[in-house]
């Protein structure tokens, strides 16, 4: 396995290893897990089209909290293991927050606020996330 650093430096110019200094992600930890850049972007374009997201927004307009903690769960490991470290930790503040042991102290953790923030961030995300792979269509 390369040296981290060697990984970033060999990638410096590369579309996707800017995309994720610009979205606040890691792309070093992502290479390490997924070996090339093809394997990232595929899974990169399947975190676009994945659902979890929208069941999380509408677990959170319907105030059902079982099914936001569900699904702050599966999008907190999803980013995770994406090494998109600024919506990871996000999403895992407000996964502590809906922990059914802190339903009493649920607003010191300033949930609607954390929530905008993970909206703000992921939309973002999304958005350059897009603009980077037109770039890129012919990696599949």
């Amino acid at each position: 396995m390369s040296d981290p650093e060697d990984v970033q430096a060999s990638n410096l110019n590369a579309p996707l290893f800017e995309l994720y200094t610009r979205i606040g992600a890691d792309y070093t930890d992502a290479r390490q897990r997924f070996g090339s850049e093809k394997t990232i972007e595929r899974f990169i374009r399947r975190f676009v089209e994945d659902r979890t997201f929208e069941n999380l927004k509408a677990a959170y307009d319907s105030k059902d909290e079982k099914a936001i903690y569900y699904e702050i769960c599966e999008f907190a490991e999803i980013c995770g293991s994406l090494s998109l470290n600024r919506l990871s930790e996000t999403a895992g503040v407000i996964m502590e927050a809906y922990r059914p042991a802190n339903v009493l102290n649920r607003e010191t953790f300033h949930v609607n606020d954390l929530f905008d923030t993970l909206f703000q961030q992921y939309y973002r995300t999304i958005e350059a996330i897009k603009e980077t792979l037109e770039f890129n269509e012919d990696i599949e």
